[in-house]
């Protein structure tokens, strides 16, 4: 739960300059995709987060294509294909931004085996 702000890591403990990064509610009603710290792509969505109500999120990573969707709705709302072919991750962080406060649950299914999978936020 969180007003604004949300941003999602996955990266390499061996080298933290390759990773994703999901950025929603950056600004209202934006989901945004960075790849390697460079903006990759960005897409609207109406109310991804909020600050009142628990709002469930997916991020889907598949060899090098990373996706965001809400709970309950297989289809992404964002997602992006990197040019390297697969990549290697080792952390996943989530954390609120510029001073926002939010609280998070993190839970990843059980089917998927690391460094494939599907973690609901």
């Amino acid at each position: 739960m969180a007003l604004r702000n949300c941003r999602v890591l996955l990266t390499n403990l061996n080298d933290n300059r390759k990773q994703f990064q999901v950025g929603i509610g950056m600004t209202p009603d934006d989901v945004w995709i960075y790849v390697d710290s460079t903006w990759a792509t960005q897409v609207s969505s109406p109310s991804p987060l909020s600050a009142t109500e628990y709002r469930a999120f997916w991020v889907t990573l598949d060899a090098s294509t990373i996706m965001f969707g809400k709970e309950g709705n297989d289809t992404a709302i964002a997602s992006y294909t990197d040019s390297v072919s697969i990549r290697s991750f080792t952390h996943v962080g989530i954390m609120t931004h510029h001073g926002d406060l939010g609280y998070w649950k993190m839970t990843s299914l059980p089917q998927f085996q690391y460094p494939v999978g599907t973690y609901y936020l």
